[in-house]
């Protein structure tokens, strides 16, 4: 399978350090853990690793958690020589590095107390031959983009206000806006509340889009524009940047990273025929219709040719036309019309008679093929993509983009301070405590419980 890989990570236009951070890992197989803008690649036999990590905690090193994390997705994945058996297989493994990950942030902060509090959320997805297997833990996400699919997200949230959503109390864009949007149910760091990640396998083919991103875009962007964006059909790198602008012009309020894997070549997208009975599937609730190459089930022509009775409805009409010629055409024809007899002297019965006015003087062509039209496959428009150049769309702040050289570098190797941009993770000095997120057990379905507010320990976004 062929494929293209991106990613970048941005400050945003609020906050004044990044907690996020991210893995691209083009080909485990050769450890090869860089990736270069435009370069396209047959996929190793390993596969690659994506991975984004959001961090959360403010003054107590959200930028450390998700650091840890990513370093342990590092090391766990340079471990394997070979494939787990089975899809079940793989999916426990890409979940036991998220919950390893935990148990590293934890340690840590046993060691330095200072650190106590902090967190982080994770997404993995590990891309293996025309499979994609995703664990997650928070609400860092996992979009599937492909031409004539619904648009949504692989991963459900382990957030308040996405317990609404699959409760069918609220739309996923009212979760979205909703002013506790914020609270999230699982993450990475607490020791009293391990994460339980959820896993699913996803089937890959020529033309998806593989997206990971933290909810720096995700609570930005709506689902509907991001689907205009990926639609567009912009290069991978340009993709991501085109992503990162759409998150700052919605305000860019928390730290954004985006990551896209495009599949260039590989299986086709199978015909789908009754786009009716569409349901939610193993593919985390994408509902599939009509697909590129699609044929509708109740086209008139068949493409194995024309139906008996065309074919013979044209036999009839050409012996009809033979049989007139032939009359019109015989010695003698017309003589003895004037008196009312034929050629042989006969009287005319003019009441089965059919007269010809113009005689066929052309040959008839025998026709060799008769084809009927096949109704053209039914496909989904996609949304307008967003103008990569809009003039009103409020510029970035500068450094805000991934640098537009050849070679991404990995997260977490070197040391940069905002507003600089980079492919890999920013890591500065510890900020001033940050409130902006909260991390709160898992089954509270209430927003505002009674007796107070929920207890806020400064989940970042």
């Amino acid at each position: 399978m062929k494929v293209e890989i991106f990613g970048s990570t941005d400050v945003g236009l609020v906050r004044d350090h990044n907690e996020d951070n991210f893995v691209l890992c083009k080909d485990l197989a050769s450890q090869d853990w860089t990736y270069k803008r435009d370069e396209q690649f047959d996929l190793g036999p390993l596969g690659a690793v994506l991975f984004v990590a959001d961090g959360m905690g403010g003054t107590n090193a959200g930028e450390v958690a998700s650091e840890i994390a990513q370093a342990t997705v590092d090391e766990e994945f340079k471990k394997i020589t070979a494939m787990p058996n089975g899809d079940q297989a793989m999916m426990d493994l890409v979940k036991k590095v998220i919950v390893k990950a935990h148990q590293n942030i934890v340690h840590r902060t046993h060691e330095d107390p200072t650190t106590a509090g902090m967190g982080t959320t994770a997404v993995l997805c590990w891309v293996v031959n025309d499979k994609a297997y995703v664990a997650w833990s928070g609400d860092s996400r996992m979009y599937l983009y492909r031409d004539g699919a619904e648009f949504s997200p692989i991963t459900d949230d382990h957030s308040l206000v996405w317990e609404l959503v699959k409760a069918g109390q609220i739309s996923p864009e009212d979760a979205r806006l909703h002013e506790n949007s914020n609270i999230i149910t699982q993450s990475l760091g607490d020791e009293a509340r391990p994460p339980k990640p959820d896993a699913r396998m996803v089937q890959l083919h020529t033309g998806d889009r593989v997206m990971l991103c933290s909810d720096g875009l995700s609570g930005m962007v709506s689902d509907n524009k991001l689907a205009g964006i990926l639609s567009g059909r912009l290069s991978t790198a340009e993709t991501c940047k085109e992503l990162i602008y759409a998150a700052n012009d919605g305000g860019g309020t928390d730290n954004i990273t985006v990551l896209l894997l495009d599949v260039l070549d590989g299986n086709a997208v199978p015909a789908v025929t009754r786009p009716e009975s569409s349901s939610a599937s193993s593919t985390g609730g994408m509902k599939t219709t009509i697909g590129k190459g699609a044929v509708p089930i109740n086209t008139v022509a068949s493409k194995s040719g024309p139906g008996k009775g065309l074919i013979i409805g044209i036999i009839v009409v050409i012996a009809l036309i033979a049989a007139a010629a032939f009359f019109v055409l015989k010695p003698g024809a017309g003589e003895g019309e004037e008196a009312g007899l034929d050629s042989l002297g006969n009287p005319i019965d003019t009441s089965l008679t059919t007269v010809i006015d113009t005689p066929v003087t052309e040959p008839l062509v025998p026709i060799e093929e008769v084809t009927a039209p096949v109704s053209a496959p039914v496909t989904t428009p996609s949304a307008t993509p967003s103008a990569p150049n809009n003039p009103n769309r409020p510029a970035p702040r500068p450094g805000s983009i991934s640098p537009p050289g050849t070679s991404g570098e990995n997260p977490g190797q070197g040391t940069q301070t905002p507003p600089k941009d980079t492919t890999g993770s920013i890591r500065n000095q510890l900020p001033p405590k940050d409130t902006s997120k909260t991390d709160k057990p898992r089954g509270l379905t209430p927003i505002n419980p009674p007796g107070g507010e929920p207890k806020d320990t400064s989940k970042r976004g």
